[in-house]
């Protein structure tokens, strides 16, 4: 992909992601904001916010499924800004790449936490919080199904020497 590619789809992304916004200024500034403004914003923007938390989190689902790789790193970052600030390779180097994933991981928690005050706030007859605690359950689904995989196969690659009667250094 080349950079001018990458740099009209993070602006693409970018705009999409702050199209939330822009739709309630547009709402504020036409005085459209309901009798009760200040629960409409929150409302709007911590639905928005899960949202795209959890469309963050299903880039690593979508390589492990379907194999598409390109999008992981580019929406996390848009939608995680403090943690885009240590996604750059210099920020690894310098965090070190053990402390740069368990930093990452906070996203995890991130949408657990979202997921959880959105089920303490909805009203009844209300079921979009089920769905986005579904879509985390699956989406973090695939990730442990994919790291239990790949934990098996390096304890087999690690006893297939041992078996065999050679030592390993």
């Amino acid at each position: 992909m080349t950079r001018r590619i990458r740099l009209a789809l993070k602006s693409a992304a970018w705009a999409a992601c702050l199209a939330p916004l822009g739709w309630l200024a547009y709402r504020f500034a036409t005085g459209d904001l309901t009798a009760n403004p200040i629960s409409f914003v929150t409302t709007t923007l911590g639905d928005w916010t899960l949202r795209i938390l959890l469309a963050s989190l299903a880039m690593t689902p979508l390589r492990i499924v379907f194999g598409l790789s390109w999008p992981v790193g580019m929406l996390a970052f848009l939608s995680l800004i403090p943690l885009a600030a240590t996604s750059t390779a210099g920020m690894v180097r310098r965090l070190g790449a053990r402390t740069w994933t368990r930093l990452h991981r906070l996203a995890y928690a991130a949408g657990a936490l979202g997921c959880l005050h959105f089920l303490w706030l909805a009203k009844v007859g209300r079921t979009d919080q089920y769905w986005h605690a579904a879509a985390l359950a699956a989406l973090l689904g695939v990730r442990l199904g994919d790291a239990l995989v790949r934990r098996v196969r390096r304890r087999r690659r690690a006893a297939a020497p041992a078996a065999a009667g050679v030592r390993t250094p």
